[in-house]
């Protein structure tokens, strides 16, 4: 294998054809077979550097496998992960084949790898070094260092089929605005949101949990709203939407934290109260919390759980992506800078009520649309990065840097209506930050102005007050539940 000097890759003969090619040509195998297989064939090996300085170089992911030296140790968590210009997906595949000998059927489970570029990978363990008590390492098949065995997600929503046919080359994919499109109206059917252009938000989320390992920092939803105003509702649909999407409801803080690692995609956590309040007995969920502010950014999102309820048990975790919150009472203004957040209101009377959730037949729909994202979203690698770091290049601000995912899928969609809508939502949220005080001048210098907006030219202090609720969370500037803000004071 050393000396191959390309990527290697075997080619297996079918067991029913017998045991080498002899025996597969001359019990009937053809040679459109025979090609059909090498199109299958597994990589099982690197291609070798040439001799030169700059290529014996070890690189993190590198497809240059050096022969002979010593080099730093840089592996990669390859499960959703993005590494040498390729996006990683981790599955487990079901396969039962008859052995022909005994003609006994056998079947188990295997893990693979799926890469962008439509290759399939496997995990080894190469040789160590004889005569050195060496560590093992761990690598894929491409040559990339992975730090431990890959694990698939227990929520992985993308099928063998579908990944099947993106190998054979045999997948097509709508336009992403297309598939947008689809996702909004798939919302507007679930739920009632007072604010139109939180729809378009939303849906652009969705393919951005796909995507999400592309980016240096991702979004978190934040549902914020009274009781019955559809925050349970609206995350369960996202979560049948988004990749590897699961909900968990009130668990312990590191049944949380071990949840959000081995999901590796989009964790809904409903009635999360927690994070409002300013502090708190349960130190650590508060530790949950903090890990929670800095889940959104990728280099700050890797951490060394202590679960103090399993005897001190150090765990590393990763909390990096997209998560939807919900909660009645909002969040602090730290964790409330890496949210975008989603009013949500009880419908009024009168408004069209016939929101549902997906019927059965929707949920096979929603199957296939999963499919497809993961494909588009594979197919679509190279664009997604590339229009990330035009679209990125130059910022600094946390603002910013959340919401530059949101404008990448959208400046791919290419429809001014979606980016309008975007911003829309983006500018809301600029004021929602700006107005966490204990002045609200602001904000109600924002509320009237939207009203004159809407065409209003006679107000009440009701109408003020409501638009206000709109623009801020129930907890803003409240030290305590119980006290009112001042932003709700007539005064």
């Amino acid at each position: 294998m050393p000396y191959i000097g390309g990527e290697a890759r075997r080619a297996l003969v079918p067991v029913e054809y017998g045991k080498d090619w002899t025996d597969f040509f001359q019990k009937g195998g053809t040679i459109g077979q025979f090609l059909e297989l090498l199109q299958d064939a597994r990589l099982v090996g690197a291609a070798v550097a040439s001799g030169d300085k700059e290529a014996s170089k070890s690189t993190v992911g590198s497809h240059k496998t050096p022969r002979n030296g010593i080099f730093s140790y840089k592996p990669v968590d390859i499960n959703g992960a993005y590494a040498n210009g390729h996006l990683y997906y981790t599955i487990q595949r079901h396969i039962v084949q008859t052995d022909e000998k005994s003609g006994q059927v056998g079947e188990g489970l295997e893990t693979v790898i799926v890469r962008s570029d439509g290759n399939l990978l496997f995990s080894y363990t190469p040789p160590t070094v004889s005569g050195m008590k060496l560590a093992p390492v761990r690598k894929l098949s491409d040559g990339t260092l992975i730090e431990k065995e890959p694990k698939p997600s227990p929520y992985a929503t993308w099928e063998w089929d579908s990944i099947h046919d993106y190998l054979k080359g045999r997948s097509k994919t709508r336009s992403l605005l297309a598939i947008v499109r689809e996702i909004v109206s798939l919302l507007k059917q679930t739920i009632w949101l007072p604010n139109e252009e939180d729809y378009y938000a939303l849906a652009l989320v969705v393919p951005v949990t796909y995507t999400q390992a592309i980016f240096d920092a991702v979004p978190s939803i934040h549902a914020n709203g009274p009781m019955g105003s559809g925050k349970t509702q609206l995350g369960n649909a996202l979560a049948k939407l988004c990749m590897n999407g699961s909900v968990v409801g009130q668990v312990s803080a590191a049944a949380a934290a071990r949840h959000i690692d081995e999901t590796r995609g989009f964790v809904v956590i409903d009635d999360i109260e927690a994070i409002a309040k300013k502090t708190g007995k349960d130190g650590t969920f508060n530790e949950f919390v903090q890990f929670l502010k800095q889940g959104y950014n990728r280099h700050s999102a890797v951490k060394v759980w202590t679960d103090v309820k399993a005897g001190m048990k150090n765990e590393k975790l990763n909390f990096f992506g997209v998560k939807f919150l919900s909660n009645t009472l909002g969040s602090d203004f730290i964790l409330g800078s890496r949210l975008i957040r989603i009013q949500t209101l009880v419908i009024p009377e009168g408004t069209h009520t016939n929101f549902r959730d997906f019927s059965v037949e929707e949920q096979d729909r929603l199957r296939e649309l999963r499919n497809e994202l993961h494909t588009w979203a594979f197919m679509n690698a190279d664009k997604v990065n590339n229009t990330y770091h035009s679209v990125h290049a130059g910022r600094t601000d946390r603002q910013t840097e959340i919401a530059a995912p949101l404008r990448t899928i959208a400046q791919i969609c290419g429809d001014p209506e979606i980016t309008t809508k975007l911003e829309a939502c983006l500018a809301r949220q600029q004021v929602q930050q700006e107005s966490f005080t204990d002045d609200p001048a602001g904000a109600l210098k924002v509320a009237v102005r939207n009203l004159i907006k809407q065409g209003y030219d006679t107000i009440t202090l009701t109408h003020v007050g409501l638009e206000l609720a709109l623009l801020l969370e129930a907890n803003n500037a409240r030290s305590s539940t119980t006290e009112i803000a001042k932003w709700k004071r007539p005064s």
